[in-house]
């Protein structure tokens, strides 16, 4: 590989006025770095963030200027020999970009991600990382190098962005180098460093709102599995994904017996040959001989998964015909897949009732014994009151908790992740089954793993 000029020769090709621009383009693109020759370490990711994002919003001058730095680098790639970049520079949507982040800022931010997306350098989401808004500086660094193999890939032709496949062939690209050495610590997989980094952040953070995590179990949430290291040896979550893919099988049998579509009720309710044949297979109607079942309200279980497809768009709606959607046939059709999106909800940070299943856990978990609801709210009151509010004013007493671990006592209960209760022990909250115990544990690494959630 030929090696590149130092800036200063380049420049010396130029007009004054393009150089001098150019030159503190790559000030700002280079971080004042002294090698003449890291003008060339620019990446495409970072260039067209520069033309699209920094130039118009943080470059202190008028928008004329900002078009003049645009062109004055094109000018410097195309004496670079770099005529792709040149190009970007120079591309018309470049500068309708500049003016539009002058006239209407969400617009502008709408068509930047736009662009990002397509350029084929932005890093898309594989099965194995999504990445987060929010980063920490393994991501970050990940992020980088995935963005540089799109690049590499785009340079030898082997990556064409918007022809034929590309998308799947950038994922492609992405696994392979998610899935190389991470350089600061090559016993880990690049993906794996990544959500070592953010499981760590999650257990700092959970700590500092006031939950009391018990150590055993941020060790069980921050150990790796085998595909966080490199060579797969690792052994937290072998044999997991299945105990808890069939503690969802009442979620399967719905979503199979829904199918091609079943007529709803005039009240919306799932029809009573379905509602009949739930209770049948699970027997969750407790108040027989005396009532006798005739809604899928008196299947609280039934209820909850309901509510679960509906609120997931995993079923469609047409009039009073409900039918599996696409995306409910895709996670039929993969349990693994299915068994995510389930513990994503189930223990979801961003809302209330994800929250407190999310926390509820965690001091079942950390609890050898039964605890009493009562004890439990008190624990979560520290945790939940110092991010949440109702209208009210701030979460500050039990009384405000009533109900936040509806979610994981309803699909706890469909699950068979909560054991029964001995008679009379009406104080007592429900204590988790081994299994139970399992998907808890499955669903904090879950979320753990997931992108960094400002909260």
């Amino acid at each position: 590989m030929t090696e590149p000029r130092p800036r200063e020769l380049i420049l010396a090709t130029l007009t004054t006025d393009a150089a001098n621009l150019a030159d503190a383009a790559f000030d700002w693109l280079t971080a004042n770095a002294d090698d003449p020759r890291a003008w060339d370490l620019v990446s495409q990711l970072e260039l067209q963030t520069f033309l699209w994002y920094s130039l118009p919003m943080k470059w202190m001058t008028e928008n004329r200027e900002h078009h003049e730095v645009a062109w004055a680098l094109g000018d410097f790639f195309r004496a670079a020999g770099k005529p792709r970049f040149a190009e970007i520079c120079r591309a018309q949507h470049t500068h309708l970009l500049i003016d539009l982040w002058d006239a209407d800022s969400p617009r502008a931010r709408a068509e930047y991600n736009r662009l990002l997306d397509q350029s084929g350098v932005h890093p898309p989401d594989t099965r194995s990382l999504t990445w987060g808004s929010l980063m920490g500086l393994t991501e970050a660094f990940a992020f980088s190098i995935v963005s540089d193999a799109l690049e590499d890939a785009i340079d030898a032709g082997t990556l064409t962005p918007g022809g034929r496949g590309w998308r799947r062939r950038a994922v492609a690209v992405a696994e392979a180098a998610l899935a190389r050495p991470y350089r600061e610590d090559p016993e880990f997989s690049l993906a794996g460093a990544v959500r070592r980094e953010r499981r760590e952040q999650w257990v700092n953070h959970v700590r500092g709102r006031g939950l009391d995590l018990p150590q055993a179990v941020a060790d069980a949430v921050t150990t790796p599995s085998a595909e966080d290291l490199a060579d797969g040896t690792g052994t937290a979550g072998d044999g997991v994904l299945e105990a808890v893919v069939a503690s969802l099988e009442p979620l399967v049998w719905l979503l199979r017996e829904i199918g091609d579509g079943v007529t709803l009720t005039q009240a919306g309710n799932l029809p009573r040959a379905l509602v009949l044949a739930a209770d049948e297979r699970y027997d969750w109607f407790d108040l027989k001989p005396k009532f006798r079942v005739r809604t899928m309200w008196d299947l609280f279980e039934l209820g909850e998964l309901h509510e679960l497809v509906t609120a997931k768009r995993w079923v469609t709606k047409r009039g009073r015909k409900l039918s599996l959607s696409a995306k409910g046939r895709t996670l039929l059709a993969d349990p693994q897949a299915l068994t995510g999106a389930v513990l994503g909800h189930v223990f979801d940070q961003s809302n209330w009732y994800g929250d407190g299943a999310l926390a509820a856990a965690v001091l079942l978990l950390g609890s050898d014994t039964p605890v009493t609801t009562d004890e439990l709210y008190a624990r979560l009151l520290p945790y939940l009151g110092s991010h949440w509010a109702t209208e009210a004013g701030p979460v500050r007493n039990r009384n405000q908790l009533a109900g936040v671990t509806r979610r994981l006592d309803s699909l706890g209960s469909a699950f068979g992740w909560l054991a029964p209760l001995p008679p009379r022990s009406f104080l007592l909250h429900r204590p988790l089954t081994e299994v139970g115990r399992v998907a808890c544990l499955s669903g904090l690494r879950h979320v753990a793993s997931s992108p960094w959630l400002r909260m």
